[in-house]
């Protein structure tokens, strides 16, 4: 690589995960190591990697992060960090539940880094949930019931993109 920086996105409850920027001779690869700090996500970690390889040969594969690879480091105090490697979704970000900011009756606020926290309109929050209720129905199997739990969407388990008046 011509370039890599890492960025830390974010210290969740379970992982820490951080988008690391490739620059290739010719073109740019945004991936996300996920790191597992603590007790509850090194004990999850495992299972949420078996789960998502397992999920990536499903037909609706497309809506989860492919993973590319996994493994852990021992630090220098000899705590073992598991970690994995995956696909980086360019352009989306967390959604949750807040005021935004604004002073105002709280709502549906996408949390974007580079510009900041912004409120959807009441006309954009039923489509959002529309949409990740059919990503969880395209996963839900009718024979043996399989399905995708637990999620919540304010854990970053539901990231949007907005586009103008588009969302996806």
């Amino acid at each position: 690589p011509k370039h890599i920086a890492i960025f830390l996105v974010k210290h969740g409850e379970w992982y820490h995960p951080s988008r690391i920027e490739l620059e290739l001779d010719d073109r740019r690869l945004d991936l996300v190591l996920n790191v597992a700090l603590s007790e509850t996500g090194r004990r999850r970690l495992a299972d949420e990697v078996h789960c998502l390889t397992r999920l990536g040969g499903h037909p609706a594969a497309e809506y989860l992060p492919a993973v590319y690879g996994h493994g852990e480091v021992a630090t220098a105090s000899g705590a073992i960090l598991p970690m994995w490697l995956g696909q980086w979704f360019g352009g989306f970000h967390e959604f949750h539940w807040a005021d935004c900011g604004t002073g105002c009756t709280p709502g549906l606020c996408i949390w974007d880094p580079r510009t900041g926290k912004r409120l959807l309109d009441s006309n954009q929050v039923g489509p959002v949930y529309r949409q990740a209720a059919a990503i969880l129905t395209d996963f839900f199997d009718l024979t043996t019931f399989e399905h995708i739990h637990p999620w919540h969407h304010a854990a970053g388990d539901f990231v949007v993109r907005q586009q103008r008046d588009r969302l996806d």
